[in-house]
Parts: structure tokens; C-alpha cells; sequence
């Protein structure tokens, strides 16, 4: 917005609010006396004169934040999106709190565990460290494993979870071989499996922000319920795990190193 349209938009109050008060002397002279109902509309008028300035700049930054975000994206994402990603895809995901939450979650989580990179072949020695742990109790779990273990029993919404972003390519890792096992058992209290599953389900849900077979719209409102999980989940591991004495990591490495393969 120009100077010149904020000058003139604050003369405008000003003017609004002298002709409210304008009173007559005696004599016939002008004069400006007090006034309530011009004093509480140029009130009201500099309040949204303030807002809409602040709004402008707010627009300006965030503009300029999504444009960045939307070039950090396209210059790291490894795998190849059928739905690219673009300034309309990221400003989507900005707008809704759910989205942003897992964001925030999950890197986190990937920066305290892993360096800020999680692989797919991380995830059994992380599984095994949070089990071990001594804080560690798989009730906090059974809610999100018995979900997603039901859910991925229908073999099309299991399909679409492995999608890599091109098609006729899913993953084929060996951690999603045991996945498919534990998927193609009875659901049971073997939690180291739970563990496995859930490592595996978060990781994907993670890449198919980006890489899934939806688009935005359609991802953001099928998926709810599930991105939920997620984030429960992920916020578990890292309260759980928030005591140094108590972290899955090798002792004799930093803080942030998972014990993994």
C-alpha cells in the first residue's frame, strides 16, 4: 500500500471526525467541541486504519515466507510428486492447524533423533530403543496401532500409504516387508510390533504430505483423523524420551544421533 493512500486515508479520519464535532459559538464562529459520536467513530476508523496497515504488512512477509518455504521444499524433496509442489500447494497446508502441528511434530522429532534426516532403514533401531526405554509403557500406543492396523487390513488405503509419488512405484524397503507381515497377522499385544507399525505409518504419512496420489483438498480432509494419530504418537516418543537419561540414542554419540542402522 502506498504512503500517499495511507496519508490520505488518515486525512479522511481526521475530516470525519471534525465534521462531528463542529459547533457554533454564539457569535457565529466555529469551534471544535468535544463530541461522543465523532470521537467513537474516528476511533473506530483508526483502529481499522491500523489493522488494514498491519494486515499489508503481514501479507507482505508472509508472502515472502511461503515463497521461501515452497523453494526449500522443491530444492530438498528427494522423491518426484505427481502433484508439484508450488506456492498454492504450501500456502494450502499453511492455512490448516492440523497440518502445521504435524509439521512442527514431526521435525522435532526428526531433528532431536535423527539429524534432521530420517531413512526408512532408521526405523527398527529406533523402534527397539523406545521399547527398551524405561519410561516406556505401550499403553500410551494401543490406540493409534489398533487404528492403523485395522485400517490398513483394507489393502487399497495400505497401497496408497506405500505410494512413492510416480506411478506403479511404492515402497519395497525391508521395513515395509515387516510392516506387511505385521499388517497380514491378527492384531495382538506383541508392542515391539506396534512400534514397528507405527514408526512406519508416521514416516509415510510424513512423505505423502508431499507425495501422496491426492491432491491438497483431498488429502487435508480424508486424512484428518490419521494425521491426528500421528501426532500424538510423535509427541509421545518425544515426551517420552525428553529425559536425557531416558533418550534412545547412543550414549557415546550426541544427543541427536539415533541408534540405527
Amino acid at each position: 500500500m502506498s504512503i500517499e493512500t495511507d496519508e490520505t486515508r488518515r486525512k479522511g479520519v481526521r475530516n470525519l471526525f471534525l465534521s462531528r464535532v463542529i459547533r457554533f459559538k454564539p457569535d457565529g464562529r466555529e469551534t471544535h467541541a468535544p463530541n461522543k459520536q465523532g470521537f467513537l467513530e474516528m476511533k473506530e476508523m483508526k483502529k481499522n486504519t491500523e489493522k488494514n496497515d498491519m494486515d499489508s504488512s503481514h501479507t507482505g512477509f508472509d508472502h515472502q515466507f511461503i515463497k521461501w518455504l515452497t523453494d526449500y521444499f522443491k530444492k530438498n524433496e528427494q522423491e518426484v510428486n505427481g502433484h508439484k509442489i508450488n506456492e498454492q500447494v504450501v500456502r494450502k497446508l499453511l492455512k490448516d492447524k492440523t497440518v502445521v502441528s504435524f509439521l512442527i511434530t514431526w521435525s522435532i522429532f526428526e531433528s532431536r533423533f535423527f539429524r534432521g534426516f530420517v531413512k526408512v532403514s532408521n526405523l527398527e533401531g529406533f523402534a527397539k530403543k523406545v521399547v527398551a526405554n524405561s519410561g516406556y509403557d505401550k499403553e500410551y500406543f494401543r490406540e493409534a496401532a489398533e487404528h492403523f492396523h485395522m485400517r490398513y487390513q483394507d489393502k487399497k488405503k495400505y497401497k496408497n500409504l506405500k505410494y512413492l509419488g510416480e506411478p506403479g512405484k511404492y515402497d519395497n524397503s525391508k521395513e515395509s516387508k515387516i510392516v506387511d507381515e505385521i499388517i497380514n497377522r491378527k492384531f495382538d499385544e506383541n508392542d515391539k510390533e506396534w512400534m514397528r507399525l507405527l514408526l512406519y505409518v508416521v514416516y509415510r504419512y510424513r512423505n505423502n504430505i508431499f507425495h501422496g496420489n491426492k491432491d491438497v483438498n483431498s488429502w487435508l480432509n480424508t486424512y484428518k483423523e490419521q494425521i491426528k494419530l500421528c501426532i500424538s504418537t510423535i509427541q509421545t516418543w518425544i515426551s517420552l524420551t525428553s529425559d536425557r537419561n531416558n533418550n534412545p540414542t547412543d550414549s557415546k554419540s550426541e544427543d541427536t544421533v539415533c541408534l540405527a542402522y
